[in-house]
């Protein structure tokens, strides 16, 4: 079986921006976030390390990106090069 090594994964930020435990699973994500409605993401995770850990992936990269209050868009994060 080939090793999986995945460098895109937004782990960190949804882990601090959606305060989530991405020890448990997705369904208990969904569960807790049941009836959230302060993001749009909210019960729509997909993926937490006990799924990467079925799935066999030995390594990840979770990227965090600082904040600056002026890029801040309502729930998602934009670079100065996005339009809008």
């Amino acid at each position: 079986m080939r090793a999986i090594f995945d460098s895109h994964l937004d782990l960190a930020w949804n882990a601090v921006s959606f305060n989530r435990d991405l020890t448990v699973s997705v369904e208990e994500i969904r569960k807790r976030e049941e009836g959230m409605n302060d993001e749009p993401g909210r019960g729509r995770n997909t993926l937490t390390l006990v799924e990467l850990r079925k799935a066999m992936v030995p390594v990840c990269v979770a990227l965090m990106r600082r904040r600056m209050r002026s890029w801040r868009i309502t729930g998602c994060w934009r670079s100065r090069g996005m339009s809008g």
